[in-house]
């Protein structure tokens, strides 16, 4: 008998979580780069989203290499210098927090290998 005790316990809890659901308040977060390419120094575009719990207002928080930190779901950021760059993006809303990493290379430009007039 107390294992069928157990057994409905157990059937309820999965019932509840089906029903209710077992969302975290912040789920998967994804980063966009506008363009995905280019030669420094380069304007982008960074938009990122999350999943969110329904009611929470979360906060985006970007790192861009060592000595950057924007705020907001989209910004705009500049790389004055080729290299590869470490990008993340912190979302943090009620009890949740999730961060996405991603790298991203700017390209040098190459000068032309005779002279005359080059527009970039």
């Amino acid at each position: 008998m107390r294992n069928l005790h157990v057994c409905v316990l157990v059937l309820l809890a999965i019932v509840a979580v089906t029903l209710l659901g077992c969302q975290r308040d912040v789920g998967k977060v994804a980063i966009e780069i506008v363009p995905q390419q280019g030669c420094a120094p380069l304007r982008v575009e960074l938009i990122g989203t999350a999943v969110v719990k329904k009611g929470l207002t979360p906060r985006f928080v970007w790192s861009i290499g060592d000595d950057v930190r924007l705020e907001g779901p989209t910004v705009a950021h500049t790389f004055e210098r080729p290299g590869t760059y470490v990008i993340a993006l912190t979302v943090t809303g009620g009890e949740g927090r999730e961060t996405r990493t991603t790298t991203f290379d700017v390209q040098r430009a190459e000068l032309p290998a005779s002279a005359g007039l080059y527009l970039r």
